[in-house]
């Protein structure tokens, strides 16, 4: 019995020794202590130890950094939009969505930002007073682009420019069956400097005009001009299914108004209208009107201050007007402020006038410009030049292919031409 005994002894002894011999193939994984990793423990098993810091809140800034974008609006609530939160280079997004709670939205103090509305739409419709109040309101705009809102079904004004804004460009705006245009909200008397223009080197591009006029901005009362512009464009913007007269009527020392197209306007609105009235001087080209009554263009050719400013009107195109010239020039008294305004000359060259006088109306003959000139109203002394311009399908028909005007014989009158058809 002491035989096997001694057997299982002497196997045990063995096997210790052997698993002794072998001890380095096979190690205990160690065990950090608290579940801890200590930086000793880190090092030696190749572990990055975990850094234990105290959370902190980010800071937002007050004012968003150069190029930043912020969104803005609930999509239905008046809004307002300070541009004092906000620094240059910043673009301030408002969230698309029809604003009909009342108020509208008001954009004031920019400064080199941009406001992008593309979706937004402010509509008047059933807001107090046919949505009266429900509109575009801008204020102190400096050096800053508006882009995309449209604003419709407005009782009365669409848009209210409540002080004076420089380098203001407002582009792709719609304003769509409101009662009147935007309007000039204040008076700012000029002065002969810079600083008491109401709208300075501002623009207005590719805006879409539905049922509804533009802007009435500027008076004179033969002592005072108010709310003068200088430096103004108008361009690429349409203008259709008005009924109410002229589109808009601005007192402008440098306009520049090309590109934009007119159609479908006073279909039953017989009145002595100038669809694009300007009083003063600049550049009109490349614009075309159709299926209108009225004149096409107006001009109240006027300098401000000491030095004349010439104006001409080129490459425009009219076609299907029921009644009145393409064109027409005027001077008035009023606008005759001692110290202030002197004459500019107009110059029509190379437009083409269209199926004038649809309506067969007798009153006043189509042609291509009812020309109130220096020696019939002898106030400012503009003369015109008639150069290159071309007319066909007038009624009645000229007195001869290049007398091409009513009223005063203008002071140059070349190359011109009338034939029955283009």
């Amino acid at each position: 019995m002491k035989q096997p005994l001694i057997y299982l002894i002497a196997l045990s002894f063995i096997l210790f020794i052997f698993s002794s011999c072998n001890k380095g193939l096979s190690s205990p994984v160690p065990v950090a202590p608290d579940s801890t990793l200590s930086a000793d423990y880190a090092r030696r098993h190749q572990t990055t130890p975990t850094k234990t810091t105290t959370p902190t809140t980010p800071t937002t800034p007050t004012t968003p950094t150069n190029g930043s974008t912020v969104n803005v609006g609930d999509g239905s609530s008046n809004l307002t939009i300070d541009g004092k939160a906000y620094a240059a280079g910043t673009t301030v997004v408002i969230k698309p969505g029809t604003y009909s709670k009342g108020g509208g939205i008001t954009i004031q103090n920019t400064n080199g930002i941009t406001i992008n509305g593309t979706g937004v739409v402010i509509d008047g419709t059933g807001v107090g007073n046919s949505g009266y109040y429900n509109c575009l309101n801008l204020s102190a705009i400096n050096n800053t682009t508006i882009s995309g809102i449209t604003v419709q079904n407005n009782g009365y004004r669409p848009m209210y420019i409540n002080s004076r804004c420089v380098g203001m460009i407002l582009t792709g705006l719609s304003f769509i069956n409101d009662a009147q245009g935007p309007a000039v909200g204040f008076n700012s008397v000029w002065d002969k400097t810079d600083n008491t223009i109401v709208l300075l080197n501002c623009a207005v591009r590719n805006c879409t005009f539905t049922n509804t006029t533009f802007l009435y901005a500027g008076t004179s009362d033969g002592n005072t001009i108010t709310n003068l512009c200088k430096n103004l464009e108008i361009s690429a913007c349409t203008f259709s299914g008005y009924d109410g007269g002229d589109l808009f009527e601005l007192y402008v020392d440098g306009f520049n108004v090309f590109g934009n197209k007119v159609t479908n306007t006073n279909p039953t609105n017989n009145n002595d209208n100038r669809l694009f009235k300007l009083i003063g001087n600049g550049v009109a080209h490349d614009n075309t009107f159709n299926n209108y009554e009225g004149h096409a263009i107006g001009l109240n050719p006027i300098s401000f201050g000491s030095v004349e400013e010439d104006s001409k009107f080129y490459n425009n195109t009219a076609t299907n007007s029921r009644r009145y010239a393409m064109f027409e020039m005027q001077e008035f008294v009023s606008q005759n402020v001692q110290g202030y305004t002197t004459k500019s000359n107009l110059t029509v060259d190379g437009n083409t006038f269209g199926n004038g006088g649809t309506d067969k109306w007798t009153g006043y003959p189509a042609t291509l410009i009812d020309n109130y000139q220096h020696n019939i109203s002898g106030i400012l002394g503009g003369e015109v030049t008639l150069t290159n311009n071309k007319g066909y399908n007038w009624f009645p028909v000229p007195s001869s292919n290049t007398h091409l005007w009513n009223l005063s014989v203008p002071t140059v009158n070349t190359s011109n031409t009338y034939t029955a058809t283009l």
